[in-house]
């Protein structure tokens, strides 16, 4: 049983192809992101917290978890909207491609 067209189907594998280019593109800029300022937070971590005990009041314990909390929700985001897009347009590519 034929689903497509033969042109049909390279348009949407066209299109898939780059939808999945820019999803694994979004992933990589947002892991080096997320890298790059997490060493740099990591850097600046005692005089961060230290500013932040004198200005706000803010326990270092407190300090610590959200630190570690903010890093935790930017991983969970990225994997949401950049990984998880970029495998579900793998997965149609192959399954595109496996149709005749």
């Amino acid at each position: 049983m034929k689903l497509f067209k033969k042109d049909e189907k390279e348009k949407m594998l066209a299109k898939i192809q780059l939808k999945k280019c820019f999803f694994l593109k979004n992933f990589v800029i947002g892991l080096v992101v997320m890298v790059i300022v997490f060493f740099i937070g990591m850097l600046n971590y005692d005089g961060s917290m230290e500013m932040c005990y004198r200005m706000f009041g803010i326990n270092r314990h407190f300090y610590a978890f959200i630190y570690v909390l903010m890093f935790g929700v930017w991983k969970i985001l990225l994997i949401q909207f950049a990984l998880v897009p970029f495998l579900s347009a793998l997965f149609m590519e192959k399954h595109l491609q496996k149709t005749d």
